[in-house]
């Protein structure tokens, strides 16, 4: 009997094969709840996703403004808004359209101050692209010969970099994109509104320089309000920086050569 009950084979009443398809079972269970439980979870995230998208706040935001002193900047600036720019784009691209319709008091020879408010960060930023004075620029210059040389209040313009500056930082659309838009209204022509027609009726010989005249008066008199004027010069001068940026305005390339030769022809010293 002693040898019977050390013996490793025992009798038993227990299936063991049971036992192994119980245990085997159990897994398989826990394995089910464990997919159903991520498939639950999947399911859950997709579709509070579907309703951010449709019921959370946009990205794009559904409503803006864009207010200038000419009707077609303004135009302009809601077309870039509507093509899912950014605030900025739709600044920046105005600020160039009144640089050509409005070429008597902006432009790219110009400069300004853009105040942007962030509403996501609760930030405002102060962008400062106004003109500065030549470094050759001497105060008794102007005080004695401003009068005989117009080119002594010419600055160093701010206009473009500034604008750039702002677009790296809120601009959404492509730089090139931004300034195709505004290079389309020089290509294609502008409505010449009462002011500038006054302004440039102002400017006649021998006052004027004959770039000056063969640009806004062809036909040898100014043009009337509501005349189209195209400036295809300007045109490209826009998709030389949508090209090239800044650099092709600052950097001593023929935009630069150009702008400093008139300058210093009419006696300034930028």
């Amino acid at each position: 009997m002693g040898s019977q009950d050390g013996s490793p084979l025992r009798e038993t009443r227990k299936d063991p094969f049971s036992a192994a398809a119980a245990e085997c079972s159990c897994r398989q269970d826990g394995l089910t709840v464990i997919v159903t439980a991520c498939l639950t979870f999947a399911t859950g995230v997709t579709v509070a996703l579907v309703m951010q998208i449709y019921f959370g706040d946009p990205q794009i935001f559904q409503q803006g403004a864009v207010v200038t002193d000419a009707s077609s900047c303004t135009a302009l600036g809601m077309e870039v808004l509507s093509k899912q720019g950014s605030s900025v784009d739709a600044a920046v691209a105005a600020a160039l359209c009144l640089g050509i319709v409005a070429p008597h008091s902006s432009g790219l020879g110009g400069g300004g101050v853009m105040l942007v408010h962030d509403i996501r960060r609760n930030e405002s930023h102060l962008i400062d692209f106004r003109e500065s004075a030549p470094g050759a620029l001497r105060e008794e210059a102007l005080q004695r010969s401003w009068d005989t040389k117009p080119g002594l209040l010419v600055g160093v313009p701010g206009m473009v970099k500034g604008l750039h500056e702002a677009h790296q930082l809120y601009g959404r659309l492509p730089w090139s994109q931004v300034l195709a838009f505004a290079a389309a209204v020089a290509q294609d022509g502008f409505n010449v509104t009462h002011d500038l027609a006054h302004a440039l009726a102002e400017q006649l010989p021998p006052n004027a320089s004959d770039r000056f005249l063969d640009t806004f008066l062809p036909l040898g008199h100014p043009p009337l309000p509501g005349s189209l004027l195209r400036r295809p010069d300007l045109a490209e001068v826009l998709d030389i920086l949508g090209t090239s940026g800044p650099a092709a305005f600052y950097n001593g390339g023929n935009l630069t050569l150009e702008m400093v030769a008139e300058a210093q022809h009419a006696g300034g010293v930028i």
